[in-house]
């Protein structure tokens, strides 16, 4: 008599490649914790879209934001590849303060500009865990890895593994079917999350909003 009962492992064991990584993914987590400790000013993370091109209506917004960052004395961190990326961490530079590249080894995300600080990871779990140490947060448009950083700053905040602080959606146009879709379906019509998930995050459109917001 036969079963289709899956076979269990008495005994596994990580491979030497494994154990490699799980280095490399410690040593990655060190390096940009002992390069967040040397930034003495509030921080701001800005995540976007690589694919947002130079010129455009979104690439001016994030430069012109994180310009007027710099300014009032805060660094702005990013992915450290191209587009939204690229114009983040040039605005801030422009304005005077300091710009964050934590930057993954994907052919595309190369970006060759020089930032305060630059660090180069092969994981993504050090590098979005490094880019979560910040003050605030700016989401704008992207695609799956802005999402992904996205869900996962939601799902933390809401199971309280991570401290509430100020979310931003940039471009109300961008966001507005998502937004309507976890408000209807998500939250009204499947009751999957609590009324409280709806106030993670502030949907503006202007530089000088999140400016306010901040205080200035």
């Amino acid at each position: 008599m036969t079963t289709n009962t899956p076979q269990i492992l008495a005994h596994q064991t990580f491979s030497e490649e494994q154990f490699s990584t799980i280095k490399d993914i410690e040593n990655q987590y060190k390096k940009a914790m002992l390069a967040l400790n040397s930034i003495s000013d509030p921080l701001l993370t800005i995540y976007g879209g690589a694919r947002v091109s130079r010129g455009s209506q979104v690439y001016d917004t994030v430069f012109k934001l994180a310009k007027m960052l710099g300014q009032k004395g805060w660094a702005v961190a990013s992915g450290g590849g191209p587009g939204v990326m690229e114009a983040a961490l040039k605005g801030v530079q422009s304005g005077g303060g300091q710009s964050i590249g934590f930057k993954i080894d994907i052919n595309s995300e190369i970006q060759e500009s020089k930032n305060d600080i630059d660090i180069q990871f092969t994981q993504f779990a050090p590098r979005k865990y490094a880019l979560r140490q910040a003050d605030a947060f700016v989401f704008a448009p992207g695609g799956a890895g802005t999402l992904d950083e996205l869900f996962e700053l939601f799902t933390l905040n809401k199971t309280e593994k991570f401290a509430e602080k100020p979310v931003f959606f940039l471009d109300r146009t961008f966001w507005h079917g998502m937004i309507e879709w976890v408000v209807k379906t998500v939250y009204e019509e499947r009751e999957l999350i609590s009324p409280e998930s709806l106030s993670f995050f502030k949907v503006v459109d202007d530089p000088e909003e999140i400016m306010t917001a901040l205080g200035y």
